[in-house]
């Protein structure tokens, strides 16, 4: 995955690794690739940043609790797969797969207020710092302006991490930074104990560190 943080260190050293000496035929090559991946940092962590700033706009955010357990999307993933989903399924975009709505918030003005600014401060992160390699959807968001939504995202607590679709419908991880959101989210709609459990039971070894 590329525009992230810890991604580009390790690009960065595999491209000094790549270049051998006297390989000046292929300096432009390599500087273009850096220069990508720096430009795309750069353009994301600005989306990011205007998303954020925009999201005081919502005039309807859903909370959901998300089965934890995925399958991949038996259709096509090209164009707007995600949105003729049955009404009980919930996309995680970078895996190309679905996974079940447990239950549905909708949140009162109210309660806007008290979700909003962790979630402006983890949307707007300037530097993506990824999170773990894993994903278990356990809470998803969908937020709308008017009719057009403008967020639809999962949150793994776990794996400390959030999909995000940028405009040019790239969909990548982005790390989460502290615990603010999860505690505001976890108050909205608390994880039962029963599906803690379960998690426990079906990944024990995934909790370990944790």
């Amino acid at each position: 995955m590329f525009a992230i943080a810890r991604f580009l260190i390790s690009v960065s050293l595999f491209i000094s690794a790549l270049r051998p000496a006297g390989a000046q035929d292929l300096s432009k090559w390599y500087d273009a690739l850096e220069a990508y991946h720096k430009t795309m940092d750069q353009a994301q962590s600005l989306y990011r940043k205007g998303l954020a700033e925009g999201l005081p706009a919502a005039t309807r955010i859903e909370v959901y609790l998300l089965d934890f357990d995925m399958k991949r999307f038996e259709g096509s993933t090209e164009g707007a797969w995600k949105y003729d989903l049955p009404k009980d399924q919930f996309p995680i975009g970078p895996y190309k797969s679905v996974t079940r709505i447990l239950k549905t918030k909708v949140l009162t003005p109210e309660e806007r207020k008290q979700l909003l600014p962790a979630l402006q401060e983890t949307v707007g992160v300037e530097k993506n710092l990824q999170g773990a390699m894993c994903h278990f959807p356990i809470h998803g968001l969908r937020i709308w302006a008017g009719d057009r939504l403008v967020l639809e995202t999962s949150f793994c607590w776990l794996c400390g991490n959030f999909a995000l679709e940028y405009p040019d419908f790239t969909e990548r991880w982005v790390g989460i930074q502290g615990t603010k959101l999860k505690e505001v989210i976890n108050k909205l709609l608390p994880i039962p104990q029963a599906e803690l459990d379960r998690f426990k039971k079906r990944y024990p070894e995934d909790l370990q560190g944790h």
